[in-house]
């Protein structure tokens, strides 16, 4: 294996590239925030325009201007990305609003959350030492492959937890407005379609390990054997991989870092790399594979038993202890004329439970109806669905979310505010 410094192959300009660390940040950023309020097909649609322009760029250029060719296609596709998704501050749905504002309370809390990610890098770098260090001790650097296939592997567990970054907003959404039911709800089916996304591609590489093998160019190794059977145990780790994945997204975005970052050392380094290479040393590279399997279980099994030790088994898994989360109730509904009245009652038969006077109940229903007939009228025969909150934390409050078009009632009720969440109305009444 041979390497070239970049100064040979870019004489001057060392340090081009690092210039892109900022955008890259930058993007980072935007993609957070058109994504939170639920306008995610934009963010597709940058990075889609970024990938076509950053390979047809640094083809063209790359023909031209060498290696600044590929730099300046790289930085053509930053910035068609940031016209693109920029679009979405012209819409209504926007609600973000210039403001210069600095705190370091705020950065400490930015800190804080973004622990988990910060992890990940660190444990995959650690990881993929670790199992250069084990392979060249204990076989030599012509077993490097191995290591490659090994990290592969891990790359594919990080890919497969599309519904936990999916749901992390509406985690959060939930989490903050102490709904247990909500948390309880989307955590459940969350969980269970990413069971199936790793099922699924546990079946497609047990059948097809060579893809593997095929993506990094390596299926002619004279060690390709022992890699398939070590794609294939790691491939049954999918399915644990998938449920670690989510957890370790679940618990980050239920404002719990320092459990989510327990996940995430354990599944991708501190279990891989006690079991690969303590398996290696008699299986070879099929052990690794075999150890990391067992990692992934593990990482499951072993947090969960800290879980019951340090929070009790009434924790698991949900982790909701605050007693908030009791004081807090919800129901879905389509909009129907019919859905209304059950709403309604609904509505009325908890806040009586709460000792509200029957005048003020009264004028809460009249607050709810409007809404409600607001966004069928908007919804024309499209079917809108919703979800009605009532939180008794302090002032008892009703919030009324609907996927409906986007529209302010004109309610000019004081105890009614209305704003857009995810693409979505959210009304909320106060009840003083």
């Amino acid at each position: 294996m041979h390497y070239t410094k970049i100064s040979d192959v870019c004489p001057g300009k060392p340090g081009f590239y690092c210039t892109f660390i900022y955008f890259v940040q930058v993007i980072k950023i935007l993609d957070e925030m058109v994504s939170s309020e639920g306008d995610d097909m934009l963010s597709y649609a940058g990075y889609l325009a970024s990938f076509f322009v950053n390979v047809g760029g640094s083809i063209v250029l790359s023909n031209i201007m060498g290696m600044g060719g590929l730099a300046l296609g790289t930085f053509f596709s930053y910035i068609f990305y940031l016209l693109v998704v920029s679009i979405h501050f012209l819409k209504k749905s926007n609600t973000y609003r210039i403001r210069l504002w600095f705190s370091f309370r705020d950065l400490f809390k930015f800190a804080k959350y973004s622990l988990k990610s910060n992890t990940s890098g660190l444990c995959m770098s650690v990881v993929s030492a670790a199992f250069t260090k084990a392979i060249l001790i204990f076989w030599g650097s012509s077993y490097l492959i191995a290591n490659t296939v090994l990290c592969a592997m891990l790359e594919i567990y990080q890919m497969i937890k599309g519904p936990s970054e999916a749901g992390e907003y509406l985690f959060a959404t939930y989490y903050g407005e102490k709904n247990s039911e909500g948390v309880k709800t989307l955590f459940d089916e969350a969980l269970t379609v990413c069971l199936f996304i790793g099922i699924a591609f546990s079946l497609i590489l047990m059948l097809l390990p060579n893809l593997v093998l095929l993506l990094y160019g390596i299926e002619d190794s004279p060690l390709s054997g022992q890699l398939i059977k070590c794609i294939r145990y790691c491939s049954i780790a999918l399915i644990a991989a998938s449920v670690a994945g989510f957890l370790g997204d679940y618990y980050g975005d239920t404002e719990k870092p320092l459990w989510s970052c327990m996940m995430v050392v354990f599944r991708t380094a501190l279990f891989p790399i006690l079991f690969c290479v303590t398996f290696c040393l008699d299986g070879g590279i099929v052990g690794m594979g075999i150890g990391m399997l067992l990692a992934q279980i593990s990482s499951v099994a072993i947090f969960f038993g800290f879980v019951f030790i340090i929070k009790g088994g009434e924790s698991i898994p949900y982790m909701l202890d605050d007693p908030d989360f009791e004081k807090v109730k919800m129901n879905f509904f389509e909009y129907s004329s019919t859905e209304y009245e059950r709403i309604l009652n609904w509505i009325s038969n908890n806040l009586k439970d709460q000792g509200i006077e029957e005048n003020k109940i009264e004028d809460v229903k009249d607050i709810a109806l409007s809404v409600f007939k607001r966004t069928e009228e908007k919804a024309g025969k499209n079917k809108v669905y919703g979800e009605c909150v009532l939180r008794f934390i302090g002032d008892p409050e009703i919030i009324i979310k609907d996927n409906g078009e986007l529209d302010k009632p004109d309610i000019t009720d004081d105890r009614h505010s209305y704003n857009v969440l995810m693409s979505c109305n959210n009304n909320k009444i106060c009840i003083s």
